[in-house]
């Protein structure tokens, strides 16, 4: 959800609203390969994710894909201001769920930012910051995550 981390992903995404998807409900359940539980919207009657809408070219879907490992692209009903409907692509996963992961805390920090960068219901909000995380033994690969929130000067 973070702009800094998918543009590092894949440079052409740019922001197009907000909205949220309904009977779907957020997890941190998606088993990473290193054991960290990863973001997921798993089917839920009632329920509902806030989330957000970026635009993407066609030549960058291929590695948006190839970094969303582990996730199936699923075509899905956003709901925008005015009563306004699109389509969008998300990432689901449907293998490797495990409800009894946490998310690393960097990890966190990353959807964290990007609900606040933007300005996502402030409900949406303190949902995440009650979720658990944990630290990551990767203290490189931690840092390398955290620093894309710091500012480093010209």
């Amino acid at each position: 959800m973070s702009s800094r981390r998918l543009k590092e992903r894949c440079p052409s995404v740019k922001f197009k609203c907000v909205g949220y998807v309904k009977d779907y409900e957020l997890k941190f359940n998606k088993k990473s390969k290193d054991n960290s539980g990863k973001a997921n919207l798993v089917k839920q009657p009632g329920k509902e994710v806030w989330g957000v809408v970026f635009s993407i070219s066609k030549q960058g879907l291929p590695f948006l894909d190839e970094a969303e490992g582990g996730y199936k692209r699923k075509c899905v009903e956003v709901f925008l201001k005015g009563n306004r409907v699109e389509k969008c692509y998300a990432y689901l996963a449907t293998k490797n769920l495990d409800d009894n992961l946490l998310p690393y805390d960097w990890y966190l920090q990353h959807c964290l930012k990007g609900a606040q960068e933007h300005k996502l219901p402030d409900e949406h909000i303190k949902f995440l910051e009650s979720f658990q995380s944990m630290p990551d033994s990767d203290q490189n690969r931690a840092n390398r995550e955290r620093k894309l929130y710091t500012y480093d000067g010209c």
